[in-house]
């Protein structure tokens, strides 16, 4: 920068009052609205929870456990077939 610019950039802002300049550099706090706290807490819990019960195990062994991702079909006579693996597949019989 050389000096002519100088000089104009300083007589520009020889003007400007104290008061706005500290205004300026000083930093603005975002506040947020205490909704928006408790929904984005809300939503934190709703996930851990959420997280713990699909990772959690069974409590009775014995129990049958159905994958997340399944197809489940019954038949008339009270069969049924789960497709929970990728490859997985049927054959329907017609007695």
């Amino acid at each position: 920068m050389n000096e002519a610019s100088k000089k104009i950039l300083l007589d520009a802002t020889a003007g400007i009052r104290e008061k706005y300049i500290e205004d300026a550099a000083a930093p603005v706090s975002k506040s947020r609205p205490l909704w928006v706290r408790f929904a984005a807490a809300a939503a934190m819990l709703a996930l851990l929870l959420g997280g713990m019960m699909l990772l959690w195990p069974d409590s009775n062994p014995q129990a049958a456990h159905t994958p997340f991702f399944a197809i489940r079909a019954y038949a008339q006579d009270g069969t049924e077939a789960t497709l929970d693996r990728a490859g997985d597949s049927s054959v329907l019989v017609s007695a």
